[in-house]
């Protein structure tokens, strides 16, 4: 009795961790010290050679996507959202950490960590901050 006691809280324990390595909080706190950021919208997601950008946006006006990375991310094998852009964090111009997002029917932030992908949810927020940028996002221009 005291066996099946013993293996039935092992494997109790071991699907727990299972379960605990699956989400993840506070994943990406180095885009909190980040000092810029640009992000790249692509024009036609399944081929991402035609972007248009937006430069220099300080982190703090990225705060609600900042919170979202960070809140809670799931480990993912397969790329379930197509992703539209992506924002590259920047640190003392040595350092970049890049997020992609997709669009608000899939609503997901991903970013790849340790080789692993991870997804989190996007709130509405963040949505509305990427669709408004958007709107001042330009081509870069070639010389």
């Amino acid at each position: 009795m005291k066996g099946k006691v013993f293996f039935f809280l092992l494997f109790s324990f071991s699907i727990g961790l299972v379960a605990c390595r699956s989400s993840i909080k506070n994943a990406m706190p180095e885009i909190r010290d980040a000092d810029s950021a640009t992000i790249i919208y692509y024009e036609k997601p399944q081929d991402n050679r035609f972007f248009k950008v937006v430069k220099g946006k300080k982190p703090r006006e990225l705060e609600n996507i900042i919170e979202d990375v960070n809140a809670s991310a799931q480990k993912n094998t397969s790329a379930s959202c197509e992703s539209i852009g992506k924002i590259y964090f920047y640190k003392r111009s040595e350092e970049v950490y890049v997020v992609y997002f997709s669009d608000e029917k899939c609503s997901r932030l991903a970013f790849i960590k340790n080789g692993e992908r991870y997804e989190a949810q996007m709130s509405n927020q963040s949505s509305e901050l990427l669709n408004q940028l958007e709107t001042k996002a330009i081509a870069p221009s070639v010389r």
